[in-house]
């Protein structure tokens, strides 16, 4: 008997698993198996290990969506089906999410600093960055989701490339304007 894969969706920075509701029930609605298991746990080393966990626990490998700086998470995974990319960085040997995005990213002059270490996207620049194409109604409810981010995510190194031996695919998101999505 053929078991279908389980999807696995892994978030980005600043975000939680809630902002993969709406996908999620979509999914669920078709008979999938999803989990999000939430990241933030200190370093890219402890988000890939917690990703890992749920991968291991599951009886075939499943399909694994990752949204930007998840991209660096889930290109460490091993027993993975595909590999999916959503507006995300996709780093080689050696690669972090902060040098594949670069001193002049858009998202950098809006990161607050905040005083006990973590960081922070303001709602106010929330829409503007992150949720362009969005009703004003669903940026209020995404903004409102966005939650602090330790230091030094963005740092991290792979300690493995599984998109060099697992099939992937990349989605780009252009916005309306023709402007990238992050």
């Amino acid at each position: 008997m053929s078991h279908r894969p389980d999807v696995i969706l892994v978030h980005g920075l600043w975000h939680q698993p809630a902002h993969f509701d709406r996908l999620t029930a979509v999914l669920r609605a078709h008979g999938i198996g999803v989990h999000v298991p939430r990241l933030h746990r200190g370093s890219l080393t402890n988000d890939t290990a917690a990703v890992q966990s749920v991968v291991d626990a599951l009886p075939v490998p499943p399909v694994v969506l990752g949204h930007s700086y998840g991209g660096s998470v889930i290109t460490g995974l091993d027993r993975v089906r595909h590999l999916v990319y959503v507006a995300a960085f996709v780093p080689a040997v050696g690669e972090n999410g902060a040098l594949l995005g670069g001193t002049g990213a858009l998202v950098n002059d809006a990161v607050r600093r905040n005083t006990d270490g973590t960081t922070s996207i303001p709602a106010e620049h929330a829409r503007g960055l992150l949720y362009a194409d969005c009703t004003e109604s669903l940026s209020a409810w995404a903004s409102g989701l966005l939650v602090p981010q330790q230091p030094g995510h963005g740092r991290g190194v792979p300690q493995r490339v599984a998109w060099t031996n697992v099939e992937s695919t990349y989605v780009k998101c252009v916005s309306a304007d023709m402007r990238s999505c992050p």
